[in-house]
């Protein structure tokens, strides 16, 4: 998933979301281009479960695979940092760094 409202977000503030917060989440609605509600918010809010493990991108570029340890709940955001009121706790796996992008490639 990614963490960006309508603009991207740069990729330092998507990790200080995750090492300061240890949240992960997205708004609790919009519409597509056509103007038909997402299902998105619904399937992070009832079909995410505790012990998921997410992968956390920038577009196509991987950032952090962390692990979902709470059930879905709303907050009051920042709307200048953690702007999605929608979110779940989550511990840090890893980040994605040229350590593991080396291993990737060599396999």
């Amino acid at each position: 998933m990614q963490l960006h409202p309508s603009d991207r977000l740069p990729v330092e503030t998507m990790k200080s979301i995750l090492e300061e917060l240890h949240v992960i989440g997205m708004g609790s609605g919009w519409n597509d281009k056509n103007g038909n509600p997402v299902a998105d918010p619904d399937m992070f809010r009832d079909q995410m479960k505790i012990g998921d493990i997410v992968l956390i991108r920038d577009t196509i570029h991987p950032i952090a695979l962390v692990r979902v340890i709470s059930d879905s709940y709303n907050d009051d955001v920042d709307e200048n940092f953690d702007w999605f009121e929608l979110r779940r706790n989550v511990e840090i796996i890893d980040f994605y760094n040229d350590r593991i992008k080396k291993l990737k490639e060599s396999i």
